[in-house]
């Protein structure tokens, strides 16, 4: 089954040829390549998708404590709409790599970028991945702006299966004709032999779905709601749709500041109501908080902490 959430640590660097040569026989010491190498190597090419004015990038390369970009990735340069791709919210929080992918068709992911048009979900996982990107769509307009296509080799660790590290080369990127199917064109923006160097430790694999643990059993008590929301979003009542739809009443107790004023933590006193379902209530809300820490939790003690 193909990971679709995950967390990690990145540590990126350039190589030049001469140390790409130095560097491989020590790894294949402590490493191994990645299955999916064959031939030594996969090809990756994405869509990236940014404003008329590039504030994505912009924001992005200001390194902030949060950010987060779209893009549309596959594996194989698509022959047919209904080939399989991968679009992709990627979000760092403080240095944490948070990945959220949805699988889809390659009509499905354009007809959903450029018109709303909701792709099928066959699963919970997708379903919330695409909730969470149509949200990102509503308040960031953003248009395809740049490809970039590029050979990688992959490694894991033999001792350590989290550790891994690839390395990329003959990056291919332009700015024009920016679709998946249209192949690997452009320009080359390494130096001759010159490779590029990522470093992942991955923190979590896999979101799970707790149905078996009586996870969405409705609930008629007091509860009390927090939610973690980086300080680049304006939670002015932001929530308030969701907590008026879910609740019977509610009332925010407290915000204070965390990690020297990165993060806000909103405190609120809830009631749920009876038919409301737990999971989806805190899923509709991760969709709007940058996927960080939600928990909720029953007067006298904690049931559920969602991060």
């Amino acid at each position: 089954m193909a990971i679709k959430s995950f967390k990690r640590y990145e540590k990126k660097y350039l190589l030049t040829g001469e140390q790409y040569e130095k560097l491989i026989p020590r790894l294949l010491e402590y490493m191994k390549m990645d299955d999916h190498c064959v031939n030594n190597s996969y090809s990756i090419y994405n869509i990236y998708y940014d404003t008329d004015d590039n504030s994505v990038i912009r924001h992005s390369i200001s390194k902030p404590y949060y950010k987060e970009k779209l893009r549309l990735r596959s594996y194989k340069i698509p022959q047919s709409p209904s080939d399989k791709v991968f679009l992709e919210l990627k979000k760092k929080i403080n240095k944490i790599v948070n990945k959220r992918r949805a699988i889809i068709t390659l009509e499905e992911a354009y007809n959903f970028l450029e018109f709303g048009e909701r792709p099928k979900c066959t699963d919970f996982i997708t379903e919330q991945v695409i909730n969470e990107i149509e949200y990102y769509l509503s308040h960031t307009k953003v248009n395809p702006t740049i490809y970039i296509g590029y050979n990688r080799i992959a490694f894991f660790g033999k001792e350590d299966k989290d550790f891994r590290l690839t390395i990329d080369s003959k990056i291919i990127t332009r700015r024009e004709d920016l679709f998946l199917e249209s192949g690997c064109h452009g320009t080359d923006i390494l130096k001759p032999n010159g490779y590029a160097v990522i470093f992942t430790i991955i923190l979590c694999a896999v979101m799970i779905i707790l149905d078996s643990l009586n996870f969405a059993m409705p609930k008629s008590k007091a509860m009390v709601l927090k939610i973690t929301v980086p300080e680049d979003l304006n939670f002015e009542g932001v929530f308030d749709e969701i907590l008026n739809t879910n609740t019977t009443s509610w009332n925010m107790v407290k915000v204070r500041t965390r990690d020297f004023g990165a993060l806000y933590e909103l405190n609120y006193s809830i009631h749920l109501k009876n038919d409301v379902n737990q999971k989806k209530f805190i899923d509709s809300l991760r969709v709007r908080n940058g996927n960080l820490n939600i928990s909720l939790t029953s007067c006298g003690s904690e049931d559920k902490i969602f991060n």
